[in-house]
């Protein structure tokens, strides 16, 4: 199990309303769900924590490394989001 929660997510809502954080939150949702192997699951836990969960053996800890990275790209990345990049 993996558990991602975003740093300083508040300042979107501040900055950009809860309209724009909902909609970051299911894009950072989707992007994550395009990264994970079959049989995984993606699920938001609270406002800004997501949960990973997959079964990897032992040996496929480089699978795992991997997919890390790809979410830390996904949540630290800039997302377009009908013309506001947030």
């Amino acid at each position: 199990i993996i558990s991602v929660q975003m740093q300083r997510f508040k300042r979107i809502n501040d900055r950009f309303g809860f309209d724009m954080g909902d909609a970051l939150l299911k894009r950072i949702g989707e992007a994550m769900t395009s990264h994970v192997p079959d049989g995984a699951v993606v699920a938001r836990l609270s406002g800004d924590e997501f949960a990973i969960a997959s079964a990897l053996r032992t040996n496929e800890l480089a699978s795992a490394e991997r997919l890390a990275d790809a979410l830390l790209r996904d949540v630290s990345r800039t997302y377009d989001i009908d013309g506001t990049y947030v």
